[in-house]
């Protein structure tokens, strides 16, 4: 199939469009990279007894102090979007629209996620958030770097959204 050349500045030889081409990239890393960290947030929940505190690292304070199955929960619920991040790559690497279906769903899924981990003290009932010491906290260089892939993986799907089929 023949891809106009008024649609995609630049094609790769195998006929994908380069900003897929880096969208796969991208989502092949933040599928990885999120397994990685699921089973880690996984496995550390059961061998700590579902102890909370392996999360301190990943995101806010408050959370440290939870108990129970909210853990095992949240590294589920990443692992199952990394996996659909690797299922995105595999059909945008094909060219394939239902990749950049998933793969925009997925990068908005993600974003709110984040959000929702970030923000959930207040729903919680915990007070307000210190804007200063969330911003000075170790956690949020993980959540802005998963922000920041998923806004570029959305950007660059977008891009080359016409060159899918």
């Amino acid at each position: 199939m023949q891809i106009p050349k008024q649609t995609v500045s630049r094609v790769t030889a195998e006929g994908r469009s380069t900003s897929i081409t880096v969208a796969t990239v991208l989502f092949f890393t933040y599928g990885v990279l999120g397994i990685i960290g699921a089973f880690l947030i996984i496995g550390g929940s059961i061998m700590l007894g579902m102890s909370a505190s392996i999360l301190a690292y990943f995101i806010p304070i408050p959370y440290a102090q939870l108990s129970g199955v909210l853990p095992g929960l949240f590294g589920i619920v990443w692992l199952l979007i990394s996996v659909f991040g690797i299922v995105a790559g595999v059909e945008l690497w094909r060219s394939r629209k239902i990749g950049g279906k998933i793969g925009i769903a997925l990068s908005s899924i993600s974003i709110v996620f984040i959000v929702i981990i970030a923000f959930l003290p207040m729903y919680l009932g915990q007070g307000s958030i210190n804007y200063s010491s969330l911003l000075a906290s170790p956690y949020i260089t993980p959540m802005i770097l998963i922000i920041t892939l998923n806004l570029l993986s959305l950007a660059f799907t977008l891009i080359g959204w016409r060159s899918l089929f």
